[in-house]
């Protein structure tokens, strides 16, 4: 029997492994979007944490430690 998990709208969920293809695809889209819109060239190393929000679709939010 397959239990399923139901999400509740609106809230924010751990993405649990950040080294998935997709969370790649998605780092590198809006880094390239931001250096087009601000005329910078920023670079990334890594992904070390990130959330989705599940809405009409899935969101992304994506950040690092430093404080």
């Amino acid at each position: 029997m397959a239990i399923r998990r139901l999400r509740t709208f609106g809230g924010w969920k751990s993405i649990w492994d950040v080294d998935e293809s997709h969370i790649h695809d998605i780092v590198v889209f809006a880094i390239s979007e931001h250096n087009q819109e601000t005329n910078e060239h920023l670079t990334w190393d890594k992904v070390v944490k990130g959330e989705t929000q599940l809405v009409t679709g899935l969101q992304y939010l994506a950040g690092d430690d430093h404080k």
